[in-house]
């Protein structure tokens, strides 16, 4: 009788680490598919780089307009990863088109906030660099980006999970980054570590880094977001 149970423990936990690859792996490859523009414009760049043949500033323009799709990618991916998360019955496919389709207007504007302020920041410091002037507002310009980029991390999981404006979705993210600093900076931990293994194992991390680390965002963001559910509930209510 006890090694059954056991065969059914090692069966039961197997079957649940195998849904895990599956789920991650599946919306990782989506993702990717969804970005297939950015990721061909960024292979033909790492080329021109090392051929010195287009200039840089003009390489930077072409992803960021290439990376707008990424968006709702992001919520997509988020939206997968929240039913994971709950344990609910998981269709990738189906999910991560809902959330793409559902939020896809949201999710680009949202995106292309993020990405414009991103690539402001981006422009000045190379700026800075190359005419060696206003030094001074290099860790600024950091601060900024660290900021906006923790921002980021609740931004989709925002977007995938309840309907709010452009504007109270940016205020309860930089809220929450704030606020949730353990959390965020859980996040931050666990985005630089992913990023030292895609460098390790590119081929790898290439097809799973996406999913593996909206899972990991969408884990440590449950119970922060947990408040806006609460809030959300209490308005219906009361509505």
């Amino acid at each position: 009788m006890r090694v059954n149970e056991n065969k059914d423990f090692v069966d039961g936990q197997l079957y649940t680490v195998v849904n895990y690859i599956y789920w991650i792996l599946m919306s990782s490859i989506l993702f990717i598919v969804t970005n297939i523009a950015f990721a061909f414009i960024l292979f033909v760049s790492v080329a021109a780089l090392q051929q010195k043949a287009i200039p840089v500033f003009i390489i930077f323009m072409a992803l960021a307009i290439a990376s707008l799709p990424m968006g709702p990618s992001f919520t997509a991916l988020f939206t997968v990863m929240d039913k994971v998360i709950k344990r609910s019955d998981v269709a990738v496919v189906s999910d991560f088109f809902r959330g793409y389709r559902r939020n896809f207007g949201k999710s680009i504007l949202a995106w292309s906030i993020v990405l414009f302020f991103l690539t402001l920041a981006m422009v000045n410091y190379y700026i800075i660099i190359q005419t060696g002037t206003a030094e001074f507002l290099i860790f600024p310009i950091f601060l900024l980006t660290a900021f906006l980029l923790c921002a980021n991390f609740y931004i989709f999981p925002l977007i995938s999970k309840y309907y709010l404006s452009t504007k109270d979705t940016f205020r309860l993210a930089l809220y929450f980054s704030l606020k949730e600093f353990k959390v965020t900076l859980l996040i931050l931990v666990a985005t630089i570590l992913v990023g030292i293994m895609f460098f390790m194992f590119p081929s790898i991390l290439f097809i799973v880094a996406p999913g593996l680390l909206a899972l990991i965002i969408q884990f440590l963001v449950r119970h922060p977001l947990s408040v806006v559910q609460a809030k959300v509930k209490e308005v219906e209510i009361n509505g």
